[in-house]
C-alpha cells in the first residue's frame, strides 16, 4: 500500500499519476467515472477510491483504499 506522511503529498501523487482523461470507457453498470481522494488511515495518509455502479450491479469493484502498481516520487 502506498502511505504519504501528509495529506498534501497524497494530493500531489495523485495530481502527477491520476489526471483526468478526456476519454474513459465505462465498464457494465457503471454510471460515472472513479473518483480518487487523499484519506487519513491508521499508517499515514492514503488513496480512497469510490466507484459508482447501479444497484444490482454483477462484479462491480468495493470502495476502499487502493494499491498503485508504482512508488511515490
Amino acid at each position: 500500500m502506498l502511505t504519504f506522511a501528509t495529506k498534501e503529498a497524497a494530493q500531489n501523487h495523485l495530481d502527477e499519476h491520476l489526471t483526468p482523461s478526456s476519454f474513459y470507457i465505462l465498464a457494465h453498470g457503471e454510471y460515472s467515472t472513479p473518483e480518487y481522494t487523499p484519506r487519513r488511515y491508521k499508517d499515514g495518509w492514503g488513496v480512497h477510491c469510490t466507484y459508482s455502479y447501479y444497484a444490482g450491479s454483477f462484479y462491480a469493484p468495493r470502495d476502499g483504499r487502493i494499491e498503485f502498481g508504482f512508488a511515490p516520487e
